[in-house]
C-alpha cells in the first residue's frame, strides 16, 4: 500500500480548491499496487468489520466517466 490519493499527490496551491471539489471524496481512495494487494485488504478490513475503503490498484488502468 502506498497511501492515499491525498497523501501522494501534490498541487499549486492556486489549483488545490478546484482539485479538491472535483474529486470530492475519492481523494480517500487508497493506492496500491495491484487488484490482488486491493482483494486482500477488502477482505481483511471484512473479517475484522474495520468499515469500507476504496482502492485504486496501479496494475488496472482509471475508467474516467465522461
Amino acid at each position: 500500500m502506498f497511501g492515499t490519493v491525498v497523501e501522494l499527490g501534490q498541487v499549486n496551491k492556486k489549483f488545490a480548491s478546484a482539485l479538491e471539489t472535483a474529486a470530492g471524496n475519492k481523494m480517500q481512495n487508497i493506492v496500491v499496487d495491484t487488484d490482488k494487494t486491493a482483494a486482500e485488504c477488502i477482505e481483511y478490513l471484512k473479517s475484522a468489520k474495520l468499515g469500507q475503503a476504496s482502492f485504486i490498484p496501479l496494475n488496472k488502468k482509471v475508467r474516467v466517466k465522461p
